[in-house]
């Protein structure tokens, strides 16, 4: 029996001699193909007696593989590189085992990575005491046949004739065992960047990407670019299980990201990716101690006890290819864990939690609220005070679709009374739990499962109530957080615990308001997600508000007690002056009820800006806002946003700083403020004030990572974008760590892209925008700014020729302020004979300048001129008008409208329905007039909106009538339950 040893070799002198001394004696011949070595490799090769060979380096690693099995004769082939060795308590091994297992065609190894940077001496020679990294088992050992070849120019595979080998032992590693000692950080960031050239090139050369993720994400890793690395995991772990040696290697490394950061979506996102791990690799016991750790985490007492019995069970005789990195140390600590979370389990079983809700016309959410409560509750209390709607139905077929259900929801019927204290109070006397959980039908928990082992933990402890938080979600804008309150949404029974309050109702123990009842603060595990602020519902649910709270200030010897809730409303319905005297009212009352002190200096703040009053004026409220409420970023970061308008860059620095590090102290100490905070609206702000700091003392690489922050939350927040672009230098070509970055953002698909570059290009980066999309391999742009540009790149603006030199410095100032100019240009009082204003209109784009020159001729013959090749343009800037223009201009600009056709009306329907404007119905009215009557009738989006305005002036039964023809059109939107249950309630 011969043995051959095969590598192939670069500048392996620190290492190559460790290796071959492990497998002195041990092999009959050596083949060391050298790929181009500077230093004494190939000499140290020599002196173990290897036949040294040299080839070409052509980024090829199975080509140089191949070549050195050309040179064995070996009846077993030994593949080592040159910083792996055999452990010197198992190289004498090798023969004895081949001698005796020659019916395998191959043997699978442990091979232990081992990173030298941390070993105490931080060379090769220590490595024995570096870290272990990890382990996997890799192929190592072959039987030589015909057909043996390596396929791949980078993480290779061998194959025998074309398939993969099949005849394969795993040997224990007390008989052989390999250690790798080439993780060291100068090595890493070297092979990285090498491995990315090779990577890349065989994409290009039509090898799928998806194939190897795994290794574009070891690359990015090794060189450092976290984030890139992080982008190529997920889409690693997105694909099914792959028939690879450490295949899940992304999902360890995501796990422990996920479980080293302490917000609460990314807690989220490591319990979900621990449970589908699980179930990609039931063998592997580490990853069921993983989940275990999660779902303790979550309160899941139960679930976690089995996972980490059933990690502990796996460890025993875990004899897999996956790396288990657990030792019987930690498998003690495993088990002790489980002991504990069995007896927290038992705990939580034995606890009784009734769920209540009072409801009138929530057929749109009862189904949600139900199939959350039945999670955590032993029993549901539903008190309907007079649904008009399918509310009680859609209740009743629930229950009726399991018998457990069945003795599980309790429906009673309360006479309303406009008393929500005296609703809420009914079905507190129905509910016999320990703990009483009363949330409104559009609250719902966001984890349900981790409400009863919450309160199993907190069981001993002597508050009266729990305060939950609350994020306040608006549905239809991409499910953004408006803000986070923290309510008494959980109280333990029959201490006498009460409402009171017509409205706005609060807890009372023994006639004491809530500021007397002791409580505890839940953290963010228990946050409940609030959708009823969302704007297609929450002008009208304020209306209502404000008539129940104009009664009930009537009533009431305490008016105090109201002037925040009337500032909420006020200020949600426009009317930000008395939002602002209402919002100062209750800064100056002697009543601050619980966690509602910064709400009322946060709305007198968003008061004064929407007034625009004087920078000093809204820093005096911010200052008493961080005087006050000294725990809440938010104030902070109102007043650095302040000091930079007046120009103040320290102060504006030194406060933004000072919020976010208040922000990131609360997160890493995963707690919840017991004041509610709207930092999480303020944070872009703040972010990109930062960023602006930054840029002035030009430090680009701290702004751009700013920028890029925000732009992670919100990839279409397009001052963020503008602002990362900006902090590089623009020049022709476009660094490959923005393609990197903007290719993790945006690459999700062709809309996506097509986004990216109209929205780089009207911000002034056209010539990246175009870069960007033949990145993706979408050469071809639509929609103005590929005109725009098209017509420069070309030198003929207008069908002119024109010098590339005399409109690059105009193109970049174009892009950069069309849209204030065009929006300027409609609201001033202009006469376009004068030199000033036909240079200004001169700046815009030829179908821009056209627009603006209708609009003008328009008011002053009384007729739109628009013609209907101007309709993209048009429409291009019609977000630009009504962000910016006052009411009459709005409105001109609305009329040009006229000549068009109505399905362009129309469309400038939707996109009036769909932007956060308060006065945009008397647009919407203007539109409708103009579209032909027949296409009208037909029309449910019309009827839809017809019976909302109804609704808002009062008249019910006419908003009833235009809802029924919008349902019989096919309407299907949420809303119209809503609206037609409120017209129910006002009309009965």
């Amino acid at each position: 029996m011969k043995i051959s040893a095969c590598y192939i070799v670069k500048n392996e002198e620190k290492t190559l001699g460790r290796s071959l001394e492990s497998i002195r004696g041990q092999v009959d011949e050596i083949i060391v193909v050298d790929t181009g070595s500077e230093d004494r490799t190939m000499a140290v090769a020599k002196e173990y007696g290897a036949m040294v060979y040299q080839q070409p380096w052509e980024q090829d690693f199975a080509k140089v593989r191949n070549f050195a099995l050309s040179k064995a004769d070996g009846d077993w082939l030994i593949l080592l590189d040159g910083d792996e060795y055999f452990t010197a308590e198992t190289c004498q091994n090798i023969r004895s085992l081949l001698e005796h297992n020659s019916q395998f065609d191959g043997f699978v190894i442990k091979l232990v990575n081992i990173n030298i940077d941390n070993s105490q001496s931080g060379n090769v020679a220590g490595e024995a005491t570096g870290e272990v990294i990890d382990s996997l088992y890799q192929l190592r050992i072959v039987k030589n046949q015909p057909g043996l070849a390596y396929v791949g120019r980078i993480h290779e595979e061998l194959r025998l004739q074309g398939k993969a080998i099949g005849n394969l032992a795993k040997v224990p590693p007390q008989q052989l065992e390999i250690y790798h000692t080439g993780y060291s950080q100068e090595n890493l960031v070297a092979k990285g960047q090498r491995n990315l050239a090779i990577l890349q090139a065989e994409i290009a050369a039509g090898r799928p990407e998806q194939e190897l993720y795994r290794y574009l994400f070891e690359c990015y890793n090794g060189m450092g670019n976290y984030m890139m690395a992080e982008h190529y995991a997920w889409l690693d772990v997105a694909l099914p299980r792959q028939k690879i040696t450490y295949g899940s290697q992304c999902y360890r490394y995501l796990l422990k990201l996920l479980a080293s950061k302490k917000d609460m979506a990314s807690a989220q996102k490591r319990l979900k990716l621990a449970g589908e791990t699980v179930a990609k690799y039931p063998e592997v016991p580490d990853f069921h101690a993983e989940y275990g750790a999660a779902l303790a985490w979550w309160y899941r007492y139960s679930e976690a006890a089995e996972e980490l019995q059933e990690a502990a069970k796996l460890y025993q005789n875990y004899n897999g290819l996956e790396p288990c990195l657990l030792d019987d140390t930690a498998i003690a600590s495993i088990q002790q864990e489980a002991g504990k979370m069995a007896q927290l389990a038992q705990q939580a079983e034995a606890l009784k939690i009734s769920a209540c809700v009072i409801v009138r016309n929530e057929g749109a959410n009862i189904k949600a609220w139900l199939d959350n409560a039945s999670v955590y509750a032993d029993e549901i209390i539903l008190a309907d005070t007079g649904s008009q709607d399918n509310t009680i139905a859609i209740a009743q077929d629930w229950a009726a679709a399991s018998a457990d259900r069945q003795g599980k929801l309790n429906i009673y019927h309360y006479q309303w009374q406009d008393d929500f204290a005296a609703a809420k109070n009914f079905a507190l006397a129905k509910a016999p739990g320990d703990w009483i959980i009363f949330l409104d039908a559009d609250e719902t928990f966001a984890e349900p499962k981790s409400v009863r082992g919450y309160l199993a933990a907190i069981t001993d402890r002597q508050e009266q109530l729990v305060m939950l938080p609350m994020e306040h979600i608006d549905k239809d804008n991409h499910n953004r957080v408006i803000s986070t309150t923290n309510l008494a949404r959980a109280l333990r029974n029959h201490l006498g615990l009460k409402y009171i309050g017509k409205i706005h109702e609060q807890l009372s123990l023994n006639g004491r308001d809530d500021q007397g009842i002791s409580y505890q603060l839940a953290d963010y595990r228990l946050t409940i997600e609030h959708t009823g602020y969302s704007q297609s519902i929450v002008k009208s649910k304020l209306r209502r508000n404000l008539q129940l709270l104009d009664k009930a200030i009537s009533e009431s010897s305490e008016p105090q007690k109201y002037y925040y809730y009337l500032a909420d409303c006020f200020f949600g319905l426009g009317q930000y002056q008395y939002a602002l005297d209402n919002a100062l009212l209750a800064i100056q009352s002697d009543y601050q009820p619980i966690g509602q002190q910064g709400d009322m200096y946060y709305l007198a703040l968003q008061s004064m800006e929407e007034l625009e009053y004087s920078y000093e004026d809204m820093l005096a409220v911010a200052e008493a806002g961080k005087a006050a409420v000294s725990i809440l970023p938010d104030f902070y970061g109102y007043a650095g946003l302040i000091y930079q308008a007046m120009g103040n860059t320290a102060a504006a620095k030194e406060n933004f700083l000072r919020a976010l590090a208040m922000d990131d102290e609360k997160k890493q100490l995963q707690s919840v403020s017991a004041e509610s905070t709207h930092f999480q609206q303020l944070w872009p702000r703040v972010m990109c004030g930062l960023a602006q700091c930054r840029m002035a003392g030009n430090d680009k690489d701290a702004a751009r990572a700013c920028y890029f922050a925000v732009l992670q939350e919100n990839k279409w927040q397009e001052k963020a974008l503008a602002g990362y672009l900006d902090t590089y230098d623009i020049g022709e070509t476009m660094p490959e760590a923005v393609i990197d970055n903007l290719k993790k953002l945006y690459f999700v698909d062709g809309n996506e892209v097509k986004k990216l570059q109209e929205i780089m290009a009207l911000q002034g980066f056209y010539p990246w925008s175009k870069a960007i999309g033949e990145v993706a391999g979408m050469n071809q742009m639509t929609g103005p700014a590929a005109k725009w540009y098209n017509q420069l790149a070309d030198g003929k603006p207008d069908g002119k020729e024109k010098q590339e030199t005399d409109y690059s410095g105009e193109l970049q100032y174009l892009l950069n302020q069309q849209k204030i100019l065009f929006a300027a240009l409609l609201s001033a009082q202009v006469d376009f004979t004068a030199a000033m204003y036909k240079q200004q209109l001169q700046l815009l784009t030829p179908g821009m300048q056209a627009i603006v020159l209708v609009y003008h001729n328009s008011i002053a013959q009384g007729e739109s001129q628009l013609k209907p090749q101007q309709w993209s343009d048009y429409q291009a800037m019609l977000p630009a008008v009504l962000r910016t223009n006052n009411k009459a201009v709005q409105a001109n600009y609305i009329s040009l409208l006229e000549p068009m056709a109505d399905e362009q009306k129309l469309q400038v329907v939707k996109t009036l329905l769909e932007m956060d404007k308060p006065d945009k119905m008397d647009l919407v009215v203007n539109i409708y007039g103009m579209v032909t009557p027949e296409v009208i009738e037909t029309n449910k989006d019309y009827w839809s909106t017809c019976g909302k305005l109804f609704y808002q002036q009062g008249h019910s039964q006419q908003a009833l009538d235009c809802f029924a023809k919008a349902k019989s059109l096919g309407y299907s939107g949420r809303d119209i339950e809503t609206f037609t249950g409120w017209c129910h309630e006002d009309l009965h």
